[in-house]
């Protein structure tokens, strides 16, 4: 088994002790609040944006503890009138109504809904689930989805609209030299049997990858798999074994470090290859896809995904199930363009959008 195990050498330095928690000033301009712990964290960049665009002299408050991807040090470089602030904080100034508004993204893991009830004219809360739904319904919540199969007018597709590409800025220059040398082995591998890179993010599961799509695409000999994700799963594993060659893995990396690599290996491709019938097809936005536009990556995908959020810009390599391998494959080797829509411009209209939404909750 090949694989090799990039988080040994991740960028953990800072640490989720390094918070501001001093007191926020009382105003007539409150700030608005975002409460994240642990899951979706990228859902924070196209918030952060917008409120920035809708009201650029407010401060923006993140309560956190804990990012998996440690994309909260990319926030603070990236929104200046961002500051973060422990979890026990949020209880107190949510009492004492210091804030606008506030958007929980996360709940499901720190807190009971029916602790918000007598707050709820306060908050607004992210749905990521039909179950999300009927728990906000049920209470009287405000809330957003990320998807039109949960809720056709109140959804927001959390696509950042201008890309901030910095990815050595928060990166040591020490932890940089080692990384480049399995960045390297990677690059040279690729050049010398002209493999073409192609990239998932997240977890590699049989419930939301199409393992026999993947299978044929790398039975082809033509691409190297890299897979960034938080865990080396049974899935994987396999992957790893039946195809020692083609497929490789990247463990826990922060996103800065993951950026690094796309830019480092010139990487342009990303596969989102749920299967038909898993959530993606039913009621789940994927991060992956919001990953893939934000880094101006191609994002080969169902063409049912497409239809679903009329994602037609020239980013998108839409396949159909039915579609012979060697199809696909060529769409991917010769980097054909489907939809003649610039990605900007797709963009422009995504930010338009969410803009006229989140204004409603504000």
């Amino acid at each position: 088994m090949y694989s090799i195990d990039l988080s040994k050498i991740s960028n953990n330095s800072d640490k989720s002790n390094n918070f501001d928690n001093s007191d926020i000033s009382d105003n007539s301009v409150k700030p608005i609040g975002f409460l994240q712990e642990d899951f979706h964290s990228e859902v924070l960049d196209f918030l952060f944006e917008l409120c920035s665009n809708i009201y650029p002299n407010r401060q923006l408050v993140l309560y956190n503890y804990k990012d998996r991807y440690d994309n909260k040090k990319i926030y603070l470089q990236k929104y200046k009138n961002l500051i973060t602030k422990n979890l026990n904080h949020f209880i107190p100034d949510l009492i004492s109504k210091k804030f606008h508004k506030t958007f929980i993204i996360s709940y499901d893991n720190i807190f009971h809904l029916k602790f918000f009830e007598n707050y709820k004219d306060q908050l607004v809360f992210m749905a990521h689930s039909k179950k999300h739904i009927n728990s906000y319904e049920e209470l009287n919540l405000k809330y957003f989805s990320l998807t039109p199969l949960l809720h056709e007018k109140n959804y927001m597709l959390p696509i950042v609209n201008k890309m901030y590409d910095n990815p050595t800025k928060l990166i040591s220059g020490e932890i940089i030299e080692k990384f480049n040398n399995n960045l390297n082995s990677l690059k040279n591998k690729s050049i010398n049997d002209n493999l073409k890179i192609i990239i998932t993010v997240g977890y590699f599961f049989e419930n939301n990858k199409n393992l026999k799509l993947i299978d044929e695409l790398l039975n082809t000999e033509r691409f190297m798999l890299i897979v960034f994700t938080p865990e080396l799963t049974n899935e994987l594993q396999n992957f790893i074994k039946k195809h020692p060659k083609y497929v490789f893995s990247a463990i826990g990396l922060s996103t800065e470090l993951l950026k690094y690599s796309i830019s480092y290996l010139n990487i342009n491709h990303i596969l989102f290859t749920p299967p038909l019938d898993s959530h993606f097809f039913k009621e789940s936005w994927s991060g992956t896809l919001a990953f893939g536009f934000d880094n101006n990556l191609k994002v080969i995908m169902p063409e049912e995904i497409v239809k679903i959020y009329n994602l037609k810009n020239d980013h998108v390599i839409p396949y159909k199930y039915n579609d012979n391998i060697v199809d696909i494959k060529d769409l991917i080797i010769n980097d054909k363009i489907i939809y003649n829509t610039d990605l900007q411009v797709w963009k422009n209209e995504i930010f338009s959008k969410n803009k006229e939404i989140i204004k409603f909750f504000l």
